[in-house]
């Protein structure tokens, strides 16, 4: 999981009073998915101006699924038994004692970082139409 977060991207939004947020996405359970790996992303993005993170984890829809098995099997071999059985049969998501853990560290961690209340920004109801010179 990349933190990308430390960009230049949110701080200019945030910076403009847009509310941002930051997508986790996938999580890959026991890779990438350690208390400290999920702390670390959620407070570079509070420091970057992120008014909130999400999180999802990892779906493995057919054809994803053999992708991501066959480069499992390549570069973490140790690890596909235990996602083949995370992801039993034709399972697309993870059994929720799986998942909501996950999901519960993360909402924690984001409601402990005291994200900022940005309001959304309003455009105008009636735009002004642009006209084209010719």
């Amino acid at each position: 999981m990349g933190i990308i977060t430390r960009g230049p991207l949110i701080r200019r939004l945030a910076a403009a009073g847009i509310d941002t947020a930051v997508a986790m996405a996938p999580i890959l359970p026991g890779l990438s998915d350690s208390p400290e790996q999920l702390e670390a992303v959620v407070r570079a993005a509070r420091e970057a101006g992120a008014s909130k993170v999400w999180a999802s984890l990892l779906y493995l829809k057919p054809g994803t699924r053999e992708h991501f098995l066959g480069a499992l099997a390549r570069d973490w071999p140790e690890e596909l038994e235990r996602y083949e059985g995370l992801y039993a049969g034709r399972a697309a998501y993870l059994p929720a004692n799986v998942s909501e853990p996950i999901r519960d560290r993360v909402r924690d961690l984001s409601r402990a970082s005291r994200f900022p209340h940005r309001p959304a920004t309003r455009l105008p109801e009636q735009p002004e139409q642009l006209a084209l010179s010719i």
